[in-house]
């Protein structure tokens, strides 16, 4: 006889024993001492747990703002902009995406204080519901992952948590706590050149270059002479 329960399991552990089950159906049974039973065939696993009182409460979305995008237009824009995060955590603020909600448009930033990548999404939300928040870069990598390339992706913002919640999923995520640098400041608003190049000939170049560049300093210098 099936019927619903709770239990909280070490989700690593849990993993590794269901990708080793072999093919067909599985039964999961928990007992009063929060222990569960996996049976797989002549598969057998029993996994000690935590009682599921102990795991910490999912935040409702009841008063929290609402924003629906494209899965596609934001998981292009994380991958623009998520690989320029700062992962020294005495900076701790670099260590994530600044979502800055404002103007109908929401821009993505990350930067590790060397170097800035930015991508704006447009996005309908009314003027009171304004704001900047840092997402942790590590719930930026898994959302990445679960992102498809159709549908909307709902994103909720409460106080001191986001969530992210398509049909089948749902990513809560709590915020880093203190104040983005004004990347403004750093993009420059007039350039001195622009110069047009053909972009899989320049990649090719850099991927060429990068080959014997220091491991610790990765960088290349670009010479500009006329015509080349």
């Amino acid at each position: 006889m099936e019927r619903g329960g709770a239990i909280t399991l070490p989700a690593r552990r849990l993993l590794s024993i269901v990708k080793e089950l072999p093919d067909g159906a599985a039964s999961f049974e928990a007992n009063g001492n929060n222990v569960a039973s996996i049976q797989s065939g002549p598969v057998h696993f029993k996994l000690l747990g935590l009682d599921a009182a102990d795991f910490p409460l999912v935040a409702r979305h009841d008063e929290a703002n609402h924003f629906k995008i494209s899965q596609k237009g934001l998981k292009e824009a994380l991958q623009k902009t998520c690989y320029a995060a700062s992962d020294d955590q005495t900076r701790f603020v670099l260590c994530g995406l600044l979502f800055s909600f404002k103007g109908s448009t929401l821009t993505l930033v990350a930067t590790d204080g060397r170097r800035l990548a930015l991508a704006d999404l447009e996005v309908e939300f009314p003027v009171s519901w304004e704001r900047d928040v840092i997402v942790p870069s590590k719930a930026v990598t898994e959302l990445v992952r679960m992102l498809d390339e159709e549908g909307d992706i709902n994103i909720y913002l409460s106080e001191g948590q986001i969530a992210f919640e398509v049909t089948d999923w749902i990513l809560i995520s709590k915020l880093i706590e203190g104040t983005f640098p004004n990347y403004r400041q750093v993009i420059p608003s007039r350039a001195e050149a622009s110069i047009a190049v053909a972009r899989e000939t320049f990649m090719s170049a850099i991927r060429r270059a990068a080959l014997l560049a220091e491991a610790k300093a990765r960088s290349i210098k670009l010479v500009f002479s006329q015509g080349t």
